[in-house]
């Protein structure tokens, strides 16, 4: 009896979803699956597993990056989860650490120092070779653009009858990213555009700062400002002639703000590899989301469709901006979804439907029409190849460009080709290269998409609470999160690649190796009623500190507060005053009353400082 054949290679597209504290959860996920990559390729089971695309967003950007490192420098995998847990449960990521911040740290609420030098320990600059990546490994980071980038979008004016486009409108955008390369040989490239010739070396302070500038959650952290190439911007506005050496500076937040799940950029990540990641491989596009959409989601109430339309009582500012906020960091993930679902769709017609019947076409061609047809078809496909490769920035010629496209039909077997004459074949592919680019189609290829995730984000992981926050109150918060993830991506594999392998995963629980201690991983479930009344207290007060500081550093900055003076002393009295009503307010809720009468002085430093401006302008203008 045969044998059965063996189970394609698997690949794992990894898109790392920003969470805030909730990136513990997204680190427990990532030393666990590091565990069985290692345990399983190692005791040579089938099928291969491979990472080969990490799409990061936010929180998630630093934990890919450092996947990205562990798999290129091939650091002992007890090593690598032994430092993921130190960057994300350690004191690193506390909260008492966060809050000492510096005169460095202005218009910023948290240390973007702690984080930087907690960066530069996880991504040391590494020694070429060694990496458990056999061919390539490609890293892309969302970010988001402050400045935002103009660009000339080329339609066909009203009435006009065709090509050459002419720029008619222009538009803004602020979703940005930045892609790095890795190969087997060690080295770093960081990617400009789809053609791999423009690619220029890069080294692990540029992959560190860039997933920093993702990482920087607004008003938390500083904005990371990122010198970027012109020539990957070819067609925004006022670039003007590119050199290899023009440049400019752009300033960046936390890339989650409007690409928080960055499904289209894995899919278009995975796109640029080589056939060789691409023929007879699996693949799984796999998201690790701590918080994703609930199963029934609660906003869906049914109503008497009779019910008056009118304004809504509903929804005081607190909620609406934290729906605002949901709105614009899950949007992307909606959009990418449903992307994805039609060009499965697409790809199903096209290859059940579309092409079988072009193939018996062409087949039933007669000779001289098939002659006829072929030199019209070379043309039209020339036409959008040249289209095409401008778009791309390709560096080979056109006809380059399609014949590679061409050929990577034959490789792939996209078009049936059996039975067929060399004309016919050629037609038939020139016509497959044609549809594809008129459908949106070229290169693409179906997506499977799965999620680790936990069952219920609220009643399973300690740090949700406090808008993600939470989990940087207490570090038995992050552990408890890191064994949560840990958790699910074992379950999640044990299901998934047993399915696809056809036998059971002999891969054991993270929190069962030896080189961890079992008492990081109880499943105890821990919340903000377990943190003492004078932790919390130090909190408040850290962090109210931390607002009064900002709300002065602003009212420098808009020039109401000057830098020295009386009416600098103040507001910074007024603000003190604020600061300690808000701490009374909270503790003793009952008293407020009492409170309100407490607020004359407050009054009263108010009239001193108009009194005082008043004063200003009248001697400045004498």
């Amino acid at each position: 009896m045969s044998a059965s054949p063996s189970p394609p290679p698997v690949c794992l597209s990894l898109v790392v979803s920003g969470a805030v504290s909730l990136g513990a959860y997204e680190a427990g996920a990532i030393a666990q699956l590091a565990q069985a990559l290692d345990e399983w390729n190692e005791n040579h089971h089938e099928p291969w597993l491979a990472v080969d695309v990490i799409a990061g967003a936010s929180a998630g950007a630093m934990t890919g990056a450092m996947l990205a490192h562990h798999l290129m420098t091939g650091t002992p995998v007890e090593q690598f989860v032994r430092q993921l847990r130190q960057v994300w449960t350690q004191d690193s990521t506390s909260l008492d650490r966060l809050l000492q911040t510096t005169k460095s740290d202005r218009y910023a609420l948290l240390s973007s120092a702690a984080i930087a030098e907690t960066g530069r320990r996880a991504l040391p600059e590494a020694s070429p070779g060694g990496g458990r990546i056999p061919r390539e490994l490609v890293l892309t980071l969302t970010l988001t653009n402050l400045q935002g980038s103009l660009f000339n979008v080329s339609l066909w004016e009203w009435g006009s009858d065709g090509p050459p486009p002419r720029p008619a409108l222009r538009a803004r955008t602020y979703r940005d990213w930045i892609t790095f390369r890795f190969t087997g040989d060690g080295a770093v490239e960081e990617v400009s555009g789809p053609a791999v010739a423009g690619n220029r070396p890069a080294d692990w302070q540029r992959v560190l700062w860039a997933a920093l500038a993702s990482g920087a959650f607004p008003f938390a952290f500083q904005p990371v400002r990122l010198t970027r190439r012109l020539e990957d911007y070819p067609d925004a506005v006022g670039v003007g002639e590119i050199t290899e050496n023009t440049g400019t500076q752009y300033t960046y937040t936390d890339g989650g703000v409007l690409d928080n799940q960055p499904l289209k950029r894995a899919i278009e990540a995975t796109e640029t590899l080589p056939t060789t990641h691409q023929r007879g491989v699996a693949r799984l596009y796999l998201m690790i989301e701590p918080n994703p959409p609930r199963e029934t989601d609660p906003a869906c109430v049914t109503a008497d469709i009779q019910a008056a339309d009118g304004p809504s009582i509903e929804w005081p500012w607190t909620r609406l901006l934290a729906h605002l906020y949901a709105a614009l960091r899950e949007q992307s993930v909606y959009l990418d979804l449903h992307e994805s679902q039609k060009v499965n769709q697409r790809l199903t017609w096209r290859d059940e439907g579309l092409l079988p019947l072009l193939h018996d076409l062409v087949r039933s061609l007669p000779p001289e029409r098939l002659h006829q047809i072929l030199p019209g078809a070379r043309d039209r496909a020339a036409e959008v190849a040249e289209f095409k490769h401008r778009q791309a920035g390709a560096p080979q010629g056109t006809s380059s460009f399609l014949e590679e496209q061409l050929r990577r039909y034959r490789e792939e077997d996209t078009a049936p080709l059996a039975h067929l004459l060399p004309e016919q074949q050629e037609l038939l592919l020139l016509l497959t290269f044609l549809v594809d680019n008129m459908a949106g189609l070229r290169g693409k290829r179906r997506v499977y998409v799965a999620r680790v995730h936990p069952e219920d984000a609220e009643q399973e992981l300690a740090g949700e609470f406090l808008g993600h926050f939470g989990g940087f109150l207490d570090r038995r918060f992050r552990e408890h999160d890191f064994a949560r993830g840990a958790r699910d991506m074992h379950l999640f594999l044990t299901r998934w690649i047993a399915k696809h392998a056809g036998s059971a995963l002999p891969l054991k629980p993270l929190w069962e190796q030896k080189h961890l201690a079992r008492e990081a991983f109880e499943m105890a479930r821990v919340d903000l009623a377990d943190l003492r009344p004078p932790v919390k207290r130090r909190y408040l007060g850290a962090v109210l500190r931390g607002l009064r500081r900002l709300a002065l550093e602003e009212l420098e900055e808009l020039e109401i507060v000057p830098r020295q003076g009386l009416m600098r002393m103040c507001a910074v009295a007024l603000l003190a005053l604020m600061e300690s009503h808000i701490r009374l307010f909270i503790r003793y809720r009952r008293l407020w009353p009492a409170l309100m009468m407490a607020g004359l002085p407050a009054l009263a430093l108010l009239g001193v400082w108009k009194l005082a401006e008043v004063a200003r302008q009248w001697l400045a203008g004498r």
